[in-house]
Formats: structure tokens, C-alpha cells, sequence
């Protein structure tokens, strides 16, 4: 392009400077110029021309034909027209790639422009939703989906979490729904149905909890013989006494996992926590001082506003904070501290249990609150733990609104900081 320019200009030039010497011949040098000058600019304007209706004609015609600079111009033009369209089909096949595969799922995906209207749905939105992909394009989304609570979360366009809906199409249909935003403010939506899913979990949660019942009873009857059997000095023999006292502290350990799964049965089918009003400098004093009795030598100090008070359940709250410090004395050398920390932030109120002992590797901290989730078998078995602690734990805090974090470093301790919001401090 640019040798062409410059082929051009010498073209020019050399024009000017043939008629200006034959117009000096004549006496009239600038009429020879001026000519020039005036056919060059009538012959780029049809060329511009030329170019113009090429150009409104979409690009479908042949190239116009030229030579120097415009047969260049045109060639390259033509090129770049080529590659645009060649571009555009290829972003028109992914387009409608993506489109085939959203028609495939069974799960609803509606795609909504900046505007909150629909752009355009699948078929599984029709039988989720009951969207009509001829009478609902173009529709705004919140005139289909009236739930208060869909409105609400839709406006806040905080999709970090999926929403539980029913379906508007049936209220047996439970909906997992969630939002993704997508180029300028547009949104995507997916809706899943959970009802099976939602089924199996109860399933589960009432088996475990009735399990628990029933086992409660007779593992009571048990243990209270064999710790009769101990005490009663009936069998003097030694390796039998052995045996017995094993036998009563295993079944001591499967009653104290049976209250734990009761315990976590009820936590989970109990959406949120009461509030009530709970000193919190005195309910963790009380914790350290029933833990401090458990480890004889054990000094736990409380550093605590007296004037904090949480809204919530106090024996849940007091389960959680005797989670976290029991773990962290069992875990700790004597010798070395452990304390409870309290500060207020911006966030809300942060309770931290803060130790010096062995410390996790951080590999596990994903998984510390699952349910029977063992770091080192062989330390679990010496401390005789259930393996439900963290995870009563989690749930008792997520009743509160509140969230467990977990900071350790194998030889360096651990931090446990239950993270409460504002909202759950009293005024």
C-alpha cells in the first residue's frame, strides 16, 4: 500500500511538471497545472465513488477494476471484507453450536439481555418454567418469574450463590437456579431440576436421625451394665476386667457419636437460629472453664469486650465454642498456649481459638468440616474423637448466619475464628 501511495504521488508529479512545461510553451504554465489538478480530483472522485457503491452493496459485487493506488486500495478492501465475513461465520456456527447444546440439556438456560428481557430459551425451559420461546422473547424476566424472593435476588445480582425455587409450573418441582453475568450486563440463567436430589438428602437426614434414636436407648442400657459390671467388683479376674472396662469405654464412645449425630440431624433440619440475646464474654468464659476442668493445668485465657452481646442460640453457641477449644487443647502440648481472641470489625464479630499446638497440613483444610474426615487416624484414635465435631460446628454457625475459617501450619499452631456478621450483634 504505501509503495502504490508513493507510485501515486510520482504520477502526480511528474503530471504537473509535463503540463506546466507544455503550458509554458503557451505562455499559460498554472492553466496546464490547473488541469491537472482538476482531472486528478474528478478521477479519485469517481473512484471514491466506485468504492462507495461497492461498499452499499454489501461487498457482494465483483471488485471494481483499477490500476495504481484505488486497484490497490480495492484488493485490500476486498480482503478485509473477506476475512470480516469469514470471521462472522465462524462466531455464527459457535453461536449456534452453543444454542444446539443449550436445546440438548434437560435443564432450563435462558439467556437475558442487559435490559432484563429474554434473548432466547431452550425447550426445557418450557416444561421447567413454563416459558413459550414464541410469546415470551422479548419479555421481561421478572413479569415471568414473580417469586419475591427470585425479584429480590435477580435486582441484587449477587449470583455467587444458586437460589432453591419452586416451579411455577408445578410446586412439586424444586428448581436450583443460578445466574451468570455474561458481556455488558447480559445474564444467563440455568435451572436445574433438584427435586430427586432434595428427596435423597432428607431420605438420609431421617434415616441417620432415627437410626440414632433407636440406637440411643440400648447403647444406654449397655454402658450402664458394663459400668456396673467395673464397678460392682462382680468379676475380679484381670484380663475380664480388662475386658469390661474396654468394652464400657467404646460403648461410652458410641453414645457420645450417637448425641453427636442426633445433634447434627437437628441442626440441619433447622434453618436458621433464634435470636436471643447471649453475653458473649461470659458464655466463653464459662466454655474455658468446663474445658480448663477436662485438662487439669490447662490456663485458658478470654480476651473479650464485656459489653458484646450476639443474637442466637446460646447452647448451640456454646457447643460450637466447646468444639473448637477442646479440639485445640487435645491438640496442644500443656506448655504451650491456648486463647480465645475476640475482635470487632467492619464484617461483623470474629471469635478466634488460637493454639500453638501440632498445627494441619493445608491439604486438609477444604476438608475439616466434613463428617468423619480424619487427618492422622492414628491421632484421632488417641483422642477418641467422634469426627463430628467441626461439622456441628459449621452447621451451628451457619444457623447463626456466621462462617468457620481455618488458618494452620503444621509446627506453627492453628487459628478456628468463627466470623459472625453485624446483623447478629445486639445494640
Amino acid at each position: 500500500m504505501q509503495s502504490s501511495w508513493l507510485t501515486e504521488l510520482q504520477r502526480l508529479f511528474l503530471a504537473l511538471l509535463f503540463f506546466a512545461v507544455v503550458g509554458g510553451l503557451f505562455g499559460r504554465p498554472f492553466l496546464g497545472v490547473s488541469l491537472v489538478l482538476l482531472g486528478y480530483t474528478l478521477w479519485t472522485l469517481w473512484h471514491m465513488r466506485r468504492l462507495e457503491q461497492w461498499l452499499a452493496a454489501g461487498g457482494e459485487e465483483e471488485t471494481p477494476d483499477s490500476s495504481g493506488f484505488w486497484g490497490v486500495l480495492f484488493d485490500a478492501v476486498d480482503r478485509l471484507r473477506r476475512r470480516q465475513r469469514q470471521t462472522q461465520e465462524r462466531w455464527q456456527s459457535a453461536y449456534e453450536h452453543v444454542q444446539e447444546s443449550f436445546r440438548a440439556l434437560s435443564d432450563a438456560v435462558v439467556m437475558i439481555n442487559s435490559q432484563g428481557m429474554i434473548d432466547w430459551m431452550n425447550p426445557a425451559s418450557r416444561r421447567l418454567l413454563g416459558f413459550d420461546p414464541r410469546r415470551d422473547r422479548g419479555t421481561q424476566l421478572t413479569n415471568l418469574l414473580r417469586d419475591p424472593v427470585f425479584i429480590a435476588y435477580f435486582d441484587a445480582a449477587d449470583f455467587s450463590e444458586p437460589l432453591d425455587l419452586l416451579s411455577p409450573v408445578d410446586h412439586r418441582i424444586k428448581l436450583e437456579v443460578q445466574l451468570t453475568v455474561f458481556g455488558e450486563g447480559n445474564r444467563l440463567m440455568f435451572a436445574r431440576d433438584v427435586t430427586r436430589l432434595q428427596q435423597l438428602e432428607q431420605m438420609r437426614k431421617d434415616f441417620v436421625a432415627n437410626v440414632s434414636h433407636e440406637l440411643k436407648t440400648p447403647l444406654t442400657v449397655i454402658s450402664g451394665y458394663l459400668e456396673t459390671l467395673s464397678q460392682a467388683g462382680v468379676i475380679t479376674e484381670p484380663r475380664w476386667q480388662k475386658a469390661i472396662e474396654q468394652m464400657h469405654a467404646q460403648s461410652e464412645r458410641m453414645r457420645h457419636l450417637v448425641d453427636d449425630l442426633l445433634l447434627l440431624s437437628r441442626l440441619e433440619s433447622l434453618p436458621r437460629a433464634m435470636n436471643e440475646p447471649v453475653a458473649l464474654a461470659t458464655l466463653l468464659r464459662e466454655v474455658a472453664n468446663e474445658v480448663a476442668a477436662a485438662f487439669p493445668g490447662r490456663y485458658i485465657p478470654v480476651d473479650c469486650d464485656e459489653s458484646l452481646v450476639l443474637l442466637g442460640n446460646a447452647a448451640e453457641l456454646h457447643s460450637v465454642f466447646l468444639n473448637l477449644l477442646s479440639n485445640a487443647c487435645k491438640y496442644t502440648p500443656l506448655e504451650k498456649p491456648v486463647l480465645i481472641g475476640v475482635s470487632v470489625a467492619g464484617q461483623g464479630v470474629d471469635v478466634s481459638v488460637i493454639d500453638e499446638g501440632a498445627g494441619i497440613d493445608r491439604k486438609h483444610l477444604p476438608r475439616l468440616t466434613e463428617r468423619f474426615y480424619r487427618v492422622d487416624d492414628s491421632r484421632f484414635t488417641e483422642t477418641g474423637g467422634t469426627g463430628l465435631g467441626l461439622a456441628i460446628v459449621k452447621h451451628a454457625l451457619m444457623r447463626h448466619d456466621a462462617q468457620l475459617l481455618i488458618d494452620s501450619e503444621p509446627g506453627k499452631g492453628s487459628r478456628f475464628t468463627c466470623r459472625f456478621p453485624a446483623s447478629r450483634l445486639h445494640a
